[in-house]
């Protein structure tokens, strides 16, 4: 009997050229068909729900497919990761993707109409210390950033605006730029962080660990960062935290600030459309 199969998966983007397949390109959705074919003994296509970019990371994705299965559900999680940690051929290191969860749904079950909406997770370092072991997860900032600014910036960001001034050149030219943004958080973690800290224990800010996280029905492509990128230029304060009204309503990429790099970039979180309403009540949208 054919089973209709919903996977929860996390992955390491660094090596990838994106989530969406391509010819000669090592891509997610192109090692995972490769993978679980192989695994099955039969082609499989698997439908996946948003497209990261290369280098940019995921700490839940979600896909689904649909195949005959002769071997038992509650096996063929752990039949796949130890597939994938053998393709990339390299003993006592852990894949770049990993299988979170594996479940059978019901055949009707449509992956893309069952999604209400997605958390991107942003991660910046500033000041002059470096961690080697961030290099592929995280954006450096030499300069110290005014979070108070970019929070103050964020607002201006929330609600549903037509975004094309956050809108890359490199993405659908027809794609609709009008998105509501549920919430813009800026938090700042780990020691010396925030002024607040800083004078606290009577020292100076000498370096911060930022996290931004985004909740959004859908996003454009790049989205996301150019949202970070500009409130970065605004917490450096080439940009006044006042101004992303005008920009929104200017309309012109070119305004806006900066596309910051993707690796400081993962998609976090894929909310299906239940989990999503309690998400919009939480912040007072429905």
């Amino acid at each position: 009997m054919q089973r209709n199969i919903l996977i929860s998966i996390e992955y390491d983007g660094t090596n990838f050229h994106g989530w969406q397949r391509q010819p000669e390109q090592r891509t997610v959705q192109g090692t995972l068909e490769k993978v679980i074919s192989s695994v099955l003994g039969k082609n499989v296509s698997i439908r996946g729900v948003s497209r990261t970019d290369a280098r940019v990371h995921a700490h839940c994705q979600m896909a689904q497919f649909r195949t005959e299965l002769l071997i038992p559900l509650n096996r063929l999680k752990t039949v796949i990761n130890n597939a994938l940690a053998k393709e990339i051929g390299q003993t006592g290191i852990i894949p770049d993707i990993n299988i979170k969860e594996l479940k059978a749904v019901n055949f009707d079950f449509d992956i893309k109409k069952e999604v209400g909406g997605k958390k991107y997770s942003y991660f910046v370092e500033t000041g002059s210390e470096r961690e080697i072991t961030h290099r592929n997860t995280r954006y450096f900032v030499d300069d110290i950033l005014d979070i108070a600014q970019m929070r103050t910036a964020a607002r201006a960001l929330e609600g549903c605006h037509d975004f094309s001034a956050f809108k890359s050149a490199g993405g659908d030219p027809d794609q609709d730029p009008n998105k509501t943004i549920y919430s813009i958080d800026i938090t700042a973690y780990g020691e010396n962080g925030t002024a607040e800290e800083a004078k606290s224990a009577e020292s100076v800010v000498i370096s911060q660990k930022l996290r931004f996280d985004f909740y959004g029905d859908s996003f454009m492509y790049n989205q996301v960062r150019i949202m970070v990128g500009t409130l970065i230029d605004v917490g450096r304060g080439r940009i006044g935290a006042g101004s992303l009204y005008d920009i929104l309503e200017g309309k012109d990429r070119q305004k806006a600030g900066h596309t910051a790099p993707p690796q400081g970039l993962f998609l976090e979180k894929i909310y299906l459309n239940e989990e999503w309403d309690e998400i919009r009540r939480t912040y007072g949208k429905l």
